[in-house]
């Protein structure tokens, strides 16, 4: 009864997937193992929590069911971790999820457990736009200092999702606007892909624009990047957010870059230019042509190397 399948896991969790009381049930009363481990997400604890409370009314007498018979709230186990960051993860995706995440806390779900893709609740939280779930763990003890997970620290997840009122709700918190950790090094660095306002927000609370760290090395060479997802629309926010940072006295010849040494290499970066739509080619151009402007415009070196074969006019040329 409790035979796993590598990605569904245990036929209890597969019912507690598809929200169905009756099923659920039935496998317990035949001796079905509730805290038995297996496939993506654990057990069926979390399943419930992460799939089958969005399936129907029936979420939380699923969950009631396995927590009556024994299901560990707080074992740790599965991708995300536990039951309550499962929940979290899919916050903003449904109608009720905030109710749902209300009755684990009540049900005694530790909010500060540590583990999983996010490394706890309020990081995976942070990733949705409802203000609602956040003050909802906020309340109730949620730890805005935490380290940890897949972005290393609660205000760096949501700047690298744009959510610019769920900052602010951090930063009034205490969150730290320079804790450093994560792929992209700090909430700045995060922002800098592509929100302005996120930017904006964050320099006004004393983030650096100059602190190392991050796969693209600092804010400014992250802001110098034309990103594929850029290419999707006309407006090209690149411009705005590079001035904000040197408004901010970030230096315009910076190389200290990882991915890139300058600001002028990350804007010219052409080994993809192939792969792209006609259309999607002609909008990086003309992003790439913008941002040149602004660099040359404040002071960017233009006869310095880009490319350790070509000098800037050299690869303009090559853009043409």
């Amino acid at each position: 009864m409790s035979m796993s399948h590598k990605s569904s896991g245990t036929v209890l969790q597969q019912a507690a997937a598809c929200g169905s009381v009756k099923k659920v049930r039935r496998l317990l009363k035949r001796g079905a193992n509730v805290n038995a481990q297996g496939g993506e997400h654990g057990k069926a604890l979390q399943v419930a929590a992460y799939r089958g409370h969005h399936r129907g009314p029936d979420s939380e007498s699923v969950a009631e069911l396995l927590l009556e018979r024994g299901a560990d709230i707080n074992m740790h186990g599965g991708e995300f971790g536990t039951a309550l960051q499962a929940a979290c993860t899919v916050s903003g995706k449904f109608g009720h999820e905030v109710d749902f995440v209300e009755y684990l806390l009540e049900k005694g779900a530790d909010v500060n457990l540590q583990g999983g893709r996010y490394g706890n609740a309020l990081q995976a939280a942070c990733r949705s736009s409802s203000t609602t779930l956040i003050q909802l763990l906020l309340d109730r003890g949620a730890d805005v200092h935490a380290a940890g997970g897949k972005y290393g620290n609660v205000l760096q997840a949501a700047a690298s999702r744009g959510h610019v009122e769920v900052l602010k709700q951090l930063l009034e918190r205490g969150a730290d606007v320079n804790a450093e950790g994560g792929m992209q090094g700090t909430a700045l660095q995060a922002a800098c892909t592509d929100n302005p306002e996120a930017v904006r927000l964050l320099l006004q609370h004393g983030a650096d624009p100059d602190a190392p760290g991050g796969i693209f090395g600092s804010a400014w060479h992250a802001a110098s990047v034309v990103k594929h997802s850029e290419l999707r629309h006309d407006f090209d926010c690149g411009p705005t957010i590079l001035e904000l940072l040197l408004d901010h006295g970030t230096d315009v010849n910076d190389t200290r870059g990882r991915r890139y040494t300058t600001a002028l290499q990350a804007t010219i970066d052409l080994r993809e230019r192939e792969f792209l739509t006609n259309q999607a080619r002609g909008r990086l151009i003309a992003q790439m042509d913008s941002r040149l402007r602004l660099l040359a415009s404040r002071g960017a070196d233009i006869n310095a190397a880009v490319d350790k074969h070509y000098s800037l006019l050299q690869l303009a040329c090559l853009v043409e």
